[in-house]
C-alpha cells in the first residue's frame, strides 16, 4: 500500500473538517428539525476520558465517529481522526464511540492509534443503531 501524497492527506483532512462543520450545523438543530427527532444520547461510559454528552457539545462544532476494533475501514481512518483532532485543537471536538465492541479490544485500538480525544463505549449498540 502506498502512502498518499502530502496534498492528498490534506484533502482528506479538509473533507473531515467540512464533515465536522456539517455535523455541528445539524447538531445545532438543522438535523433534528429535518428528521423530526432528536439525536440519541451518547453513551455515558468513557473508554478514554473525558466523557461527553450532547448537551456539552450543543452549539459547538463536533465530529462524532462510530467505530469498532474489528472494523477494517475504521482502522484505516483512525490515523486521520487523530490528525484531525490535533489540527482542530479547541476549535472543534472529535468524539469516538466504540460500537457494540468489547472493552479490551476497543482500548487496544485506541492505544494503537494514539487517540487522545474522548472515546465512549456503546456496549449495547443502541446509540449506533439510532
Amino acid at each position: 500500500m502506498t502512502r498518499p501524497a502530502p496534498r492528498g492527506r490534506w484533502v482528506v483532512v479538509a473533507g473531515l473538517v467540512i464533515a465536522a462543520l456539517v455535523v455541528a450545523e445539524l447538531a445545532s438543530g438543522g438535523g433534528s428539525e429535518a428528521t423530526g427527532r432528536a439525536a440519541p444520547p451518547l453513551p455515558a461510559k468513557a473508554l478514554r476520558p473525558p466523557g461527553v454528552d450532547l448537551a456539552s457539545l450543543h452549539g459547538k462544532p463536533a465530529l462524532i465517529d462510530f467505530f469498532a476494533s474489528w472494523c477494517a475501514p475504521c482502522a484505516e481512518e483512525a490515523p486521520t481522526l487523530r490528525k484531525l483532532s490535533a489540527a482542530l485543537g479547541h476549535r472543534a471536538t472529535v468524539v469516538a464511540v466504540d460500537w457494540d465492541d468489547a472493552g479490551g479490544p476497543a482500548r487496544a485500538f485506541v492505544r494503537k492509534h494514539g487517540w487522545t480525544f474522548p472515546v465512549l463505549a456503546d456496549t449495547s449498540g443502541k446509540a449506533g443503531e439510532s
